[in-house]
């Protein structure tokens, strides 16, 4: 539509996005910073260290989102869509300057992931005061049974209503304080287990 569109057509519609755009993004960066006590605590909980966090707005930061855009106007109009913008945003993770995905392993980036899970439980809990819904599937997956027993206790303590799914029985060991239901699906038959 971009190649396509008169310029003045096109400004039109840059202006309505910068508005948004910059309205999104500092809502975004907010929500990032107060999250941040949750994820050291969660992370350094699962993980033994935290890692840095840095959000990426989208667009060059030597520019502000309007000078962006107009700088890329042409590009942008030849290439048919515009290539700065929240749309564009990232959170990049870093542990010791590396991105996580490349130091960490499958079982830690699996830990960092719950963190972050529960650092928005405990978020949303103390904005929101509700109790949240959280599904875990295959929880044992990727864990030693140390990392799994401190997961399972976090996510207990999130005061979350948990889901949790296994492949085996016996990998998924409660405290005892829990109150817990165990159920066996097998085709598609649900069957409590007691």
């Amino acid at each position: 539509m971009r190649a396509r569109s008169q310029p003045g057509e096109i400004r039109y519609w840059d202006t309505q996005l910068v508005e948004q755009g910059d309205r999104l993004t500092r809502l975004r960066r907010q929500y990032i910073e107060a999250l941040q006590p949750w994820l050291e605590r969660y992370c350094t909980a699962l993980l033994g260290a935290s890692p840095e966090w840095h959000y990426q707005s989208g667009w060059n930061q030597e520019f502000d989102f309007h000078t962006a855009l107009a700088r890329g106007f042409e590009r942008d109009r030849q290439q048919g869509f515009t290539q700065s913008g929240p749309h564009r945003a990232d959170l990049v993770i870093r542990q010791d300057r590396q991105p996580v995905q490349n130091y960490f392993s499958r079982g830690q980036q699996k830990l960092l992931a719950s963190a972050m899970r529960l650092a928005q439980i405990a978020q949303f809990r103390a904005v929101r005061e509700q109790i949240p819904v959280l599904l875990v599937d295959d929880l044992p997956a990727e864990l030693d049974p140390e990392h799994r027993a401190r997961l399972l206790a976090l996510l207990v303590e999130s005061g979350a209503q948990l889901f949790v799914t296994a492949t085996e029985t016996g990998l998924i060991v409660p405290r005892g304080q829990e109150t817990i239901k165990m159920f066996h699906v097998e085709h598609g038959v649900v069957r409590e287990v007691v």
